[in-house]
C-alpha cells in the first residue's frame, strides 16, 4: 500500500511517499527523485503497470490539472505533459483501464469563495497521445448499456456523477426479474446501495429474495 502527501497533523500539506508491507505489517519511506509533485491534498492517483499516476492541482497554473508518474521500481517522479486538461479540482475519482488510459471524473472545485462547486464530467486520458478528451454523458450512457447488473452496482460506487446515470430507469429496464433475483445479496458492498431502481429494493429486501417488502 502507497500513501502519498495528504494533510499534516499541523493542516501543513505534505509531499510525501509512504509505503506499508503488507507482509510484515511495517512502514517505510523511501527516498525519491526526479520531479516531485507540489505538497497537495484530496489529489487522484492510479496504477498502471509498475507506474503510479497522481494528478493534482497545478501551481504554475491553478486552473488546470498536473499528472506525475512514480516509478515504483525506482522511484523517480515524473511530470507528464498533457494537453487539454481538466479544470483544477480536489477529491476526484481517478481510475486505469486495461488498455492502459486513465479516467478522471467528478471532485469538488477549487475553493473561489463561499460557494463550493463539485464536477459532474469525466475525462480520459490515453498515454499514447497525452490528450485529456471530455468524455460526455450519452456515451457514457453507451458504455453502462453493456454492463451486467452487478458492474452496474459497482459503477454507482465510483463517484457522484457515475450514481446519478446508473440510476436512470432506461439502463435496468433491459434486464429481466430473473437476472436480478439470480444475484446473491454478499456478493454486492453495502457502499453500492442508491436511490430508487427495481434492483435495489429487491436486493435490500433481505437475505430471500423470495420474500418481497416494499421500501418507500
Amino acid at each position: 500500500m502507497i500513501i502519498f502527501g495528504g494533510i499534516g497533523d499541523n493542516s501543513e500539506r505534505l509531499n510525501d511517499l509512504w509505503v506499508f508491507d503488507c507482509s510484515s505489517y511495517d512502514w517505510t519511506k523511501p527516498a525519491t527523485r526526479g520531479a516531485i509533485p507540489p505538497p497537495t491534498r484530496g489529489h487522484s492517483a492510479a496504477l498502471i503497470n509498475d507506474g503510479m499516476f497522481v494528478c493534482c492541482s497545478d501551481l504554475a497554473s491553478p486552473t488546470t490539472m498536473a499528472l506525475f508518474r512514480l516509478d515504483l521500481k525506482s522511484y523517480e517522479w515524473r511530470r507528464i505533459s498533457v494537453a487539454n486538461s481538466p479544470p483544477a479540482r480536489e477529491f476526484a475519482t481517478m481510475i486505469s483501464t486495461d488498455s492502459g488510459a486513465l479516467i478522471l471524473s467528478g471532485g469538488r472545485a477549487l475553493s473561489t469563495g463561499t460557494t463550493e462547486k463539485t464536477h459532474g464530467d469525466a475525462w480520459i486520458l490515453h498515454m499514447y497521445f497525452n490528450v485529456f478528451e471530455f468524455l460526455p454523458q450519452e456515451l457514457w450512457m453507451h458504455v453502462f448499456s453493456l454492463c451486467d447488473p452487478r458492474t452496474l452496482f459497482l459503477l454507482s460506487a465510483v463517484c457522484h456523477h457515475f450514481s446519478q446515470m446508473v440510476s436512470s430507469d432506461s439502463l435496468w429496464e433491459r434486464f429481466i426479474l430473473k437476472e436480478l433475483l439470480n444475484f446473491r445479496y454478499e456478493l454486492l458492498p453495502l457502499k453500492t446501495f442508491f436511490r430508487t431502481s427495481l434492483a435495489f429494493h429487491m436486493y435490500y429486501a433481505g437475505t430471500k429474495f423470495d420474500e418481497w417488502m416494499w421500501l418507500p
